[in-house]
């Protein structure tokens, strides 16, 4: 959740940018994250093909997005996301 007003306040890169370049960090981090709850046997494969099918569909269809969506609609979206999970976190 940070990644992406970092990468437009301190770099400067242009929000689709910025959204771009977020989507793109998720895949290794998800793979190391899974590689390490495997190692420590905390890791269903049955699940973790679910959430893959759900992380590949769900990255092409914001790629796929964001070369459409006007900036503000992008920010916007991105807010109520920020704001949805602030409240999931407070309940």
């Amino acid at each position: 959740m940070l990644c992406v007003p970092l990468l437009n306040k301190v770099l400067k890169e242009e929000t689709k940018v910025a959204h771009a370049t977020t989507i793109l960090l998720i895949l290794p981090i998800s793979i190391a994250t899974a590689i390490m709850y495997s190692v420590n046997g905390y890791f269903e494969i049955q699940a973790g093909f679910i959430t893959m099918a759900g992380v590949v569909t769900g990255g092409i269809t914001g790629a796929l997005l964001l070369k459409v969506l006007p900036v503000k609609v992008v920010g916007l979206v991105f807010a109520l996301a920020m704001i949805a999970a602030g409240i999931k976190m407070l309940v």
